[in-house]
């Protein structure tokens, strides 16, 4: 469904670079994200699991990349770094990834990468 076309979007994110669409893909996670954590039902936060094991690898690559790009910006001193479309993205991966680590899974240390994740 649409954690696994997430999922596929977040690769090609990954692949392509940052492009016009990714700000729109970011946006659609990080609101089904919000959404999903804002319900207190067992059943809620058994999905949420779930999709924290599904998206947290790409989402974490896309994030890396993300700060990747900011660093190589900001040695260019490149005045992009105040483009709004680059702060909205920033702001909105690292909600999404924050929301993740911390909702995600029911103990992120007990991922094989997870320890990783929190160092």
């Amino acid at each position: 469904g649409l954690a696994h076309f997430m999922v596929a979007e977040l690769k090609d994110l990954r692949q392509r670079g940052f492009s016009e669409t990714a700000l729109s893909v970011v946006l659609v996670l990080h609101q089904v994200l919000k959404e999903q954590n804002s319900k207190r039902l067992l059943s809620a936060r058994r999905e949420s699991h779930q999709l924290g094991a599904l998206l947290v690898e790409p989402l974490g690559g896309v994030w890396v990349l993300k700060l990747e790009h900011m660093k190589q910006l900001q040695g260019q001193g490149s005045q992009n770094l105040a483009d709004d479309r680059l702060w909205r993205l920033s702001r909105h991966l690292d909600g999404s990834f924050l929301l993740l680590l911390v909702q995600g899974f029911a103990n992120l240390k007990e991922k094989e990468t997870g320890k990783q994740m929190i160092q």
